[in-house]
């Protein structure tokens, strides 16, 4: 460090922090966590490390597309799901689909406006139950689909509740 205040960002590789070198008001220090929090969620979700995304070109363009699309479902997978609901302290509704089931299909629309509607309130979540079957044994999915609810604080396999409304 050769001068005060400094800021370090830390995001996936924690041993190799991001200097911060924008303004120093809230609104850009805000900013600026949030885009690299963006990044590093986005890179999760994708399954994708930051470097092969940028050797596929065209990978990353159609990724991009699809994440811009403008929704504000969370694509959870077997790879995320703890991470992003277990190490929660948010309130999350989850649904578990498959995505030939016309209740899934009929839900989808809903599921997009509650995630819209509930941002930054709840998070609103998917899993592919076909893809992701592990996740759906886990939390006895036996039928499509399903909601499950974890309320705030801790999150465990054994707090979650079945969310039977309408």
């Amino acid at each position: 460090m050769t001068g005060f205040p400094t800021i370090k960002f830390f995001g996936a590789d924690k041993k190799k922090a991001i200097d911060y070198n924008s303004g120093r008001d809230a609104q850009a220090i805000v900013d600026f966590a949030l885009g690299e929090a963006k990044k590093l969620a986005k890179e999760r979700l994708s399954g994708k490390k930051e470097s092969d995304k940028k050797s596929d070109k065209s990978e990353k363009k159609s990724s991009e597309k699809k994440s811009s699309g403008g929704s504000d479902v969370i694509d959870l997978t077997s790879s995320n799901f703890d991470e992003l609901v277990y190490g929660s302290k948010d309130i999350w509704l989850v649904e578990f689909f498959a995505p030939w089931c016309g209740h899934c299909k009929n839900l989808a629309p809903e599921w997009e406006e509650a995630a819209t509607k509930l941002k930054g309130l709840v998070k609103v979540a998917k899993v592919d139950a076909t893809v992701e079957s592990a996740l759906a044994q886990k939390f006895g999915v036996k039928g499509y689909p399903t909601i499950k609810f974890w309320n705030y604080g801790e999150k465990s396999a054994k707090n979650v509740q079945d969310y039977n409304g309408p």
